[in-house]
């Protein structure tokens, strides 16, 4: 395999990008970016689970509702059969 001298310019180019890329995302800068991108992930995430446990609220009350219109389905048809 034949060496060229444009493939060690590239090796040497990526090393370089991967060098500055690394000191970008460590810097001051850049964590800032990342806790406010965290905490708006949060956020969202507390909005998520608001909406979640008000709509198991509301299916719970339809659980229990349906559930004492059975029971009282239940009571009401042996008196009907007794008549």
């Amino acid at each position: 395999m034949k060496f060229k001298k444009r493939d060690g310019w590239m090796i040497a180019g990526g090393f370089a990008l991967g060098t500055l890329g690394l000191k970008a995302l460590s810097s001051s800068t850049a964590k800032k970016c990342y806790v406010q991108g965290v905490a708006k992930g949060l956020q969202a995430k507390a909005a998520y689970q608001d909406v979640v446990e008000q709509a198991k609220a509301q299916v719970d009350d339809i659980v229990a509702e349906a559930s004492y219109i059975n029971e009282s389905a239940k009571t009401e048809q042996p008196a009907a059969d007794g008549e």
